[in-house]
């Protein structure tokens, strides 16, 4: 069986490129992809989302080119949306996603015949 790749580090972005996406845009510029147009004003880094515009599997890319901030509501959207389905499709081609190989459940209870076997007759012995 051949084993999948190895998946890639996720590239968390730093401080400073979160604090110069902040200031690239003063409002939430929406997810253009998706049609979504938002426009809210950032008040703070925590009610900011900082998006990958390539997504992370792709491109492993930390940089403030590829760091975009997102309201909250726009990064659920663009997360479950887009992000969801590309990322199942790209687990599906490289068969992450395959179902494991199930094997028949046995009970620690249950005894082999041939040990079922083996026991009556020790037990036919011993009534001798």
């Amino acid at each position: 069986m051949v084993e999948p790749p190895a998946r890639k580090k996720r590239e968390e972005f730093s401080l400073k490129t979160k604090l110069e996406a902040m200031l690239r845009y003063a409002r939430c510029p929406g997810v253009f992809e998706l049609g979504i147009k938002c426009g809210k004003r950032f008040t703070s880094l925590r009610e900011t989302n900082f998006d990958h515009i390539m997504r992370n599997e792709i491109k492993p890319d930390g940089s403030p080119e590829n760091c975009r901030p997102l309201c909250l509501d726009c990064h659920r959207a663009k997360t479950d949306k887009k992000d969801t389905v590309e990322a199942k499709k790209g687990r599906n081609i490289r068969g992450e996603n395959k179902p494991k190989e199930s094997r028949p459940i046995r009970s620690q209870n249950t005894l082999t015949k041939a040990h079922r076997d083996a026991t009556k007759q020790r037990h036919e012995l011993g009534k001798r």
